[in-house]
């Protein structure tokens, strides 16, 4: 079955901590879905255009968001598309080049988005048998309440083998990619880039952040295990875990050895206090936050998840 991440769904899909090791995963593979030619994030009108999110003159031209004129971006961690007039809305169907591959994404960006504002830039990686349509629909992290900020949902190569977790193998690429690409069309806070992801996109959220913990302001997977190479990931993360106490695909003990490789790393004691929403606990004495919400259920996106995301992010 499908990581889909819906109420009450579960399946076999991220096979617990082992099954989806790093490193294989998704070689060569038949390119996402969902990408249909050239819409991207880029030229043309609203959110969609000629060219992809690559090339040319990227996400820029086109009609950009009303709200853009005016003033200075102002924040000091600015990127350099702050003041540039950029397509907003949903765009399902946005492409970049990477290595010379074209890979899909979807791109979301407040319709009321200001561009001389430095906005956060959130990621949210899905599970195996999913794209990133399907994580802009279970994720629920634009329904939640929270300040304004660009989502990015990317989509592996193949959706049965979902991410592959080492540098060198297209998929931390394919995140460095994304973040030139939309810190250079959008006006993006450079300090305030988060990324989140259920199952085997949690799973990559942890070594992700292994490989770039410089370009991460904070994380939090759900329903994951990882990072695995524990040896070569050191240094501290804010970091949010949810994870099921039933889940029978990603073992409820894989996610406590996350919480504690990060426990570890942010130099935490043992000791926890209550955390909003219940039944979430922070950590004491950590040098950056560790935040666990160990919920009474399966391989599956609790409800509370999208705010508990959004609420920690905006807390950074």
């Amino acid at each position: 079955e499908s990581d889909t991440g819906g109420a009450g769904s579960g399946g076999s899909g991220a096979s617990g901590g082992s099954g989806a090791s790093g490193g294989s995963g998704a070689s060569g593979g038949s390119g996402g879905s969902g990408a249909s030619g050239g819409s991207g994030a880029s030229g043309g009108s609203g959110a969609s255009g000629g060219s992809g999110a690559s090339g040319g003159s990227g996400a820029s031209g086109g009609s950009g968001g009303d709200g853009a004129s005016g003033g200075s971006a102002g924040q000091g961690n600015g990127s350099p598309g702050c003041g540039k007039q950029s397509p907003t809305g949903l765009n399902e169907d946005a492409t970049i080049q990477v290595g010379g591959e074209t890979r899909d994404f979807v791109l979301s960006v407040p319709e009321d988005y200001d561009a001389t504002s430095a906005h956060p830039l959130i990621f949210g990686f899905h599970g195996l048998n999913a794209d990133g349509k399907a994580a802009h629909n279970y994720l629920k992290l634009e329904q939640a309440t929270g300040k304004p900020a660009i989502f990015v949902y990317p989509s592996s190569r193949s959706a049965s083998a979902g991410w592959q977790m080492k540098e060198g193998q297209g998929d931390i690429e394919f995140f460095d990619a994304l973040v030139d690409e939309l810190t250079a069309d959008y006006c993006v806070d450079t300090s305030r880039i988060f990324s989140t992801g259920f199952s085997h996109g949690a799973m990559f959220t942890n070594n992700l952040t292994c490989a770039r913990i410089d370009k991460l302001r904070a994380i939090a997977p759900i329903g994951g295990s990882g990072p695995w190479f524990g040896a070569q990931c050191t240094g501290a993360v804010p970091v949010l875990l949810v994870h099921g106490t039933k889940d029978m695909t990603v073992l409820f003990t894989d996610g406590e050895k996350s919480r504690d490789h990060w426990l570890g790393e942010n130099g935490c004691g043992s000791s926890t206090q209550a955390y909003t929403p219940d039944p979430c606990v922070a950590y004491q004495g950590c040098n950056d936050p560790v935040v666990f919400c160990a919920f009474d259920g399966g391989h599956t996106v609790p409800g509370f998840a999208g705010q508990a995301v959004r609420s920690f992010f905006d807390s950074m």
